[in-house]
């Protein structure tokens, strides 16, 4: 879909939610693909954060370890931390995080 459809689409919604009193939030779709882009720009940020860690310890982060969203193996961000601080490689932080996820 072209860039020009979607803003005629956005705008035909805009309309059709002030003319009936309603948000994308009323709609259980919308909120799910909400709820799920929040989830995952969460997860990434955890990422992020941890990969900067380990950079910033000297440790060598390649670019398809970075760009894993599995990376933290559904830890918190506060144990994926403290493995960061602890690990001596990628490779190490892989099978402490692995290990600290059960």
């Amino acid at each position: 879909m072209s860039a020009a459809s979607w803003r005629a689409l956005e705008r035909v919604g805009r309309v059709l939610g002030e003319r009936d009193g309603t948000t994308p939030e009323d709609d259980p779709l919308t909120r799910s693909l909400q709820a799920r882009g929040e989830a995952r720009s969460a997860a990434k940020a955890s990422v992020d954060a941890v990969v900067a860690a380990l950079r910033v310890r000297g440790i060598d982060v390649p670019a398809d370890v970075a760009a894993d969203p599995d990376l933290l193996c559904g830890c918190s961000v506060d144990i994926a931390m403290a493995v960061a601080l602890r690990c001596s490689d990628a490779a190490d932080f892989r099978r402490r995080i692995r290990r600290a996820a059960g």
